[in-house]
């Protein structure tokens, strides 16, 4: 991970993949979701999602549903994600089992 997130340090100083909060503002073109929206999301490649605001493309962000939290819902993607994308690379089979 150091290749990625920095050798000697971080490359970036405000880290962070998953993130939870409300829509506070959109953009011109987005329809998808509105000011005061509940949302979650995840990306990857890195986000900065540790900070107070983030600035966020409608693709990595979500509805958040009404029954779970800002921190459940921050918390559930990441390992959603490894695991839907890994499943896919390993072109599993109907009927194989795996661990």
């Amino acid at each position: 991970m150091r290749f990625v997130l920095g050798l000697l340090k971080p490359r970036k100083v405000i880290l962070g993949t998953d993130f939870a909060g409300e829509v506070i503002s959109v953009g011109k073109e987005i329809t998808s979701f509105k000011i005061g929206d509940k949302v979650f999301g995840f990306n990857d490649t890195g986000s900065e999602s540790q900070a107070e605001y983030a600035i966020v493309n409608q693709q990595n962000l979500f509805p958040n549903p009404n029954k779970i939290d800002y921190k459940q819902a921050a918390a559930s993607l990441e390992g959603t994600h490894y695991a839907y994308t890994f499943i896919h690379k390993a072109n599993i089979l109907q009927g194989q089992k795996f661990l």
